[in-house]
């Protein structure tokens, strides 16, 4: 059985697109062709509402994906602070290949370019690990910074 479609390069990608509009609005024939220049029928005749649904609905998702960076970052300096009180050092390369394991299987599973996920953890570890430093560098004699 083929694994889902890839995100950004599949020719198109069907699905029903959530909307909070009246029942007369028949979703179910909902069809985004990247390879179309011509409108696509999205979820009836008012585009401009379902445009403006959606892009609601992405900016609820854009929220909590930053609610849940800042919450990994809270968590990253409560990691911090135990490597500091037990002296482990802040780079940790078999964590660092774990978490990009697991990142990569999800990015498979999900029809998400590998590239893309591999990039965005890139940045997320690359923050994280300043933030370690900083805490941990903060705890040595001489290491306060600004």
């Amino acid at each position: 059985m083929p694994g889902p479609p890839r995100l950004g390069i599949a020719p198109h990608i069907t699905g029903t697109a959530p909307t909070t509009r009246g029942a007369d609005v028949d979703d179910s024939k909902t069809v985004i062709d990247e390879t179309s220049s011509a409108p696509a029928r999205v979820g009836g005749p008012d585009i401009e509402a379902t445009l403006e649904e959606l892009r609601a609905q992405l900016d609820r998702v854009d929220r909590a994906l930053l609610d849940d960076i800042r919450d990994r970052m809270l968590l990253c300096a409560r990691v911090a602070q135990v490597k500091r009180q037990h002296a482990i050092a802040v780079v940790q390369p078999g964590r660092m290949r774990t978490v990009h394991h697991r990142a990569r299987e999800y990015a498979d599973r999900h029809g998400l370019s590998a590239e893309f996920v591999r990039a965005l953890y890139d940045l997320l570890i690359d923050e994280a690990c300043r933030v370690e430093d900083r805490i941990v560098d903060d705890a040595r004699p001489g290491g306060t910074r600004s």
